[in-house]
């Protein structure tokens, strides 16, 4: 599965609200999941900013206020 879907689907979001999040268009976001597992459709800052919000960050973690 593209890491982009399986932290998407982890998080419970839309690729519409994904997309706001992210502030990339959703066709850019259905092309980012609809690309090849092997190559790379996501960037490292935008990995980790997904990886964080979704729990699964090796270092850091988010915390309420």
């Amino acid at each position: 599965m593209n890491e982009l879907k399986r932290l998407r689907d982890k998080l419970g979001l839309s690729n519409s609200e994904l997309s706001e999040l992210m502030g990339l268009s959703e066709q850019t976001i259905k092309n980012r999941m609809a690309a090849d597992f092997n190559k790379k459709t996501i960037s490292k800052l935008e990995l980790e900013f997904l990886k964080l919000l979704a729990g699964e960050h090796e270092k850091y973690s988010i915390i309420e206020k």
